[in-house]
């Protein structure tokens, strides 16, 4: 009779572990490159005064993360795929939101390189990214980011 009890909450268990691995884990680098972008973004002539969060792309993910303290409050499977990290490099999508969580601009993509611990960006875009700033990128990478050029 008490084996009936261990194999119910045996169960719950692996019911609570599979429903939290459905969450996708942030990888150190997606870690190190949402803390770049929130930084830059939460500088005073970076955003407006309303501005609370930063929506922050990266291939199949949505992260949703406070400008004040940089921490990821949300992440969500992204309705639009584009970009991710491919080798040291990185194509991501941001959005300034306010505490509503409501876009307060235009969005912006940005090319990102990993070099010496730290994120760089290489290219800025409101739209294609200009194809001269793209020049020092290997054609994988520019094949593997979905990245086109004008």
């Amino acid at each position: 009779m008490t084996s009936c009890p261990l194999v119910i909450i045996a169960s719950l268990l692996i019911l609570l572990t599979l429903s939290f691995q459905t969450a996708q884990t942030q990888t150190p680098n997606e870690s190190l490159l949402i803390a770049h972008l929130v930084q830059e973004a939460s500088q005073s002539d970076s955003h407006s005064e309303g501005d609370a969060f930063l929506l922050v792309k990266i291939g199949k993910v949505d992260y949703t993360a406070e400008l004040q303290s940089g921490k990821v409050v949300s992440q969500q499977e992204a309705t639009v795929v584009g970009g991710g990290i491919c080798g040291n490099y990185a194509e991501v999508s941001l959005n300034l939101l306010n505490k509503d969580r409501q876009e307060t601009a235009q969005g912006a993509s940005q090319i990102l390189k990993f070099s010496k611990g730290k994120w760089k960006r290489i290219a800025l875009s409101e739209g294609d990214y200009a194809c001269e700033k793209l020049k020092g990128i290997p054609q994988a990478v520019i094949a593997c980011l979905k990245v086109e050029c004008n």
